[in-house]
């Protein structure tokens, strides 16, 4: 098994893109920050789903 504790952040993205690394990525890339963005219209009705979603579950996974 591969130490990814020491990865840079692009060593991990190019290995999400090969399908190389399938698991959370916590604890990877020690020294970098990682945060997700999600990105929607404000015509989709999904915001107010987001909205309540994030509200809901505001403990990262």
């Amino acid at each position: 098994m591969i130490d990814l504790s020491q990865a840079t952040p692009a060593e991990l993205r190019s290995m999400i893109r090969k399908n190389e690394l399938i698991k959370p990525t916590a604890g990877m890339a020690n020294g970098y920050a990682q945060a997700n963005l999600a990105i929607l219209k404000k015509s989709m009705l999904l915001i107010s789903y987001y909205s309540v979603s994030v509200t809901l579950n505001p403990v990262h996974c």
